[in-house]
């Protein structure tokens, strides 16, 4: 099935992908967010960023958007008197490639020697940044939580249930927009029988 979008700053490729495989699922499912879906903003006028694009405002939408649909695929679950748990998570700042791709893109050596500055004095590196997925996929904790470094600012440490949800995640008049756009944009419809 096609996506008949040219870009993603809302959560098309998750709700997608998750709706596909939802019924060989039978423990959890894991959404990666960001901590800065803290700075997004849904904008249902221009959803998919057709009439203005900023590429981090875009970003930190597609990152908001995650953590609504994990919220509300969590309530549809609960609703529907299903056991399968859904959890969020988000790595911090961890060493890879991600922040160097971009300004070799631009072809902005000045971006990119920040970006690689940035690696080696703020980032952890990339298995450290795996953890709080790999404790959303295996710890033992309750659906609908949300997992992060625990140090810095939470950009590093060991994983724990971070406290730094956005009010804006939590929004149910929200993430059932959402869910319902999504719906329609990707043609595809969750069955939870």
């Amino acid at each position: 099935m096609a996506l008949r979008c040219r870009s993603e700053p809302t959560t098309l490729g998750t709700l997608l992908f998750t709706g596909q495989m939802l019924p060989l699922v039978k423990d959890r499912i894991v959404n990666v967010s960001s901590a800065v879906h803290l700075r997004g903003k849904m904008n249902f006028d221009d959803l998919m960023r057709e009439k203005s694009y900023n590429k981090w405002e875009a970003y930190f939408q597609s990152k908001l958007a995650n953590m609504l649909f994990t919220f509300e695929l969590d309530r549809r679950l609960k609703a529907a008197n299903k056991s399968l748990k859904v959890l969020a998570c988000h790595p911090g700042y961890a060493a890879t490639n991600l922040q160097t791709v971009g300004p070799i893109m631009e072809k902005s050596r000045f971006s990119k020697g920040l970006m690689e500055f940035g690696n080696s004095i703020l980032a952890q590196d990339a298995v450290q940044g795996a953890w709080p997925t790999l404790y959303a996929a295996v710890g033992d904790l309750p659906s609908g939580t949300y997992t992060g470094p625990s140090k810095m600012l939470e950009l590093r440490g060991p994983a724990h249930i971070s406290p730094k949800v956005a009010k804006a995640a939590r929004s149910e008049e929200d993430a059932a927009r959402l869910w319902q756009v999504s719906e329609e944009l990707t043609g595809i419809t969750y069955k939870f029988d």
